[in-house]
């Protein structure tokens, strides 16, 4: 194999700046990257973008049951509470929490019967 280790190390550091042979590989490599100079990496994968939309898809109806749960236990809280009732026993708040959390539950599941997936 023509290419080993030594003639790559070798390579390696001969590809080095002159005015950086007094700092330690590392740091002539962090020099390079600040200054902005060489060593850029640039990856394009192809799945990568369908993937970042289901994830960004899951993540938000996550978020949104999050938050549909949150109202729940919060209006069910809420529902001990002295205050302005409505219908003769519900707290108002809690009435507009379960409200909020409905709305957010059933705005999930149209999302999920839309995608035909869970």
């Amino acid at each position: 194999m023509a290419n080993t280790a030594a003639d790559f190390h070798r390579n390696f550091h001969s590809m080095r700046p002159r005015n950086y042979t007094t700092f330690p590989d590392a740091i002539w490599v962090q020099q390079l990257a600040r200054e902005g100079s060489g060593l850029g990496l640039t990856l394009h994968v192809r799945e990568l973008k369908g993937l970042h939309e289901k994830l960004e898809r899951s993540s938000n109806r996550f978020v949104l049951g999050l938050i549909a749960s949150g109202l729940f236990v919060s209006g069910a809280l809420l529902m001990e509470t002295a205050g302005p009732r409505i219908f003769g026993e519900v707290p108002v708040f809690a009435a507009v929490a379960f409200a909020l959390a409905l709305w957010f539950t059933l705005r999930l599941l149209r999302a999920i019967a839309r995608s035909g997936r869970l």
